[in-house]
């Protein structure tokens, strides 16, 4: 029952523009080896571990390093660069075409560039993906830099793999399904806050593991409850998984990266697409991208932006 009451108050709020409150109600001890050096004087972060239990997928917060945790040190910089040339890019304006999410929507500048050039390069588009991040860290770039300076048509959206499964400790839990959809949620209030007009074309998150893998059964779940999300109106619900399995629900190994990680178990996680993928991506979303551009709906009707939303089966 905390999952139907919880989930949907926090997306209706985010399709309205509403502000969701988030209460942390305790304060972290600091943590040695903990480190963002672009951010001075950052506060020790909310953990999903403390009491009372706090969901730290909707709490804005930037990536870092914590040694406690063997996570984080090596991309710091990359975040920082990142989010510093993104920052730049906001503030020249000019976009009508944005990405947001982590590594996978990142890798369209490399994996993915000749899809990109060739699907995107007519429209103002811009990559807002940075490696390995959480739904947390988009909140956060959103509310330093990212979210202003530009008025974007369309957004497409993909994120939450990061926020599944334990730390690369093996221990410590990071966030459940219904938590990284309340995270999902937060992000689309953050786009109806900072771009009131924008539309967003909601990506579910990307098959990857093996077909039993509890990763893999908790993205399903993710996906089901961002599917919700869809109102017909500013925000567009689409499910790529099917495209890049196999018939028996392995994940297609001419689509996808093997991932290979000692870290996590000595398996391959099958995260991130091959130039191939992005191409299958691309065409996926061809026609309702177009559509959304063009200022109607992902099946081509242009219905008013305050309309009463359609009705759903």
């Amino acid at each position: 029952m905390k999952l139907l009451l919880l989930v949907p108050s926090l997306a209706i709020a985010a399709l309205l523009g509403a502000m969701v409150p988030v209460a942390c109600g305790q304060t972290a001890a600091p943590v040695a080896g903990m480190l963002n050096p672009a951010v001075p004087d950052l506060p020790p972060p909310p953990r999903s571990t403390a009491e009372p239990h706090v969901n730290t997928a909707v709490l804005p917060y930037p990536q870092f390093y914590d040694d406690a945790l063997a996570i984080g040190r090596g991309n710091i910089p990359t975040f920082n660069r990142l989010h510093a040339a993104n920052v730049a890019r906001a503030k020249q304006g000019g976009i009508d075409l944005l990405f947001v999410g982590d590594s996978i929507t990142q890798f369209w500048a490399t994996a993915g560039r000749a899809a990109w050039t060739q699907a995107y390069g007519a429209w103002s588009a811009a990559n807002f993906g940075v490696s390995a991040d959480r739904t947390q860290n988009v909140l956060w770039r959103l509310e330093h830099g990212e979210g202003e300076g530009f008025s974007p048509k369309v957004i497409v959206l993909m994120v939450g793999t990061n926020n599944l499964g334990p730390e690369v400790d093996n221990r410590t839990p990071r966030n459940t399904p219904a938590e990284i959809a309340e995270g999902i949620a937060a992000i689309l209030g953050s786009f109806r806050l900072h771009f009131p007009t924008a539309r967003t074309l909601l990506l579910g998150i990307l098959p990857r593991e093996a077909k039993d893998d509890p990763d893999r059964r908790d993205l399903e779940e993710v996906n089901r409850l961002i599917a919700r999300f869809d109102d017909g109106r500013r925000v567009f619900f689409q499910d790529l998984g099917p495209r890049f399995l196999r018939a028996d629900g392995s994940v297609n190994p001419d689509l996808m990266n093997a991932d290979f990680s000692r870290q996590l178990g000595n398996r391959n996680l099958f995260v991130h697409p091959k130039a191939a993928g992005y191409a299958v991506w691309a065409e996926a979303i061809k026609e309702p991208l177009a559509n959304l551009m063009a200022g109607k709906d992902v099946f081509g009707f242009a219905p008013p932006v305050d309309a009463p939303p359609p009705d759903r089966p």
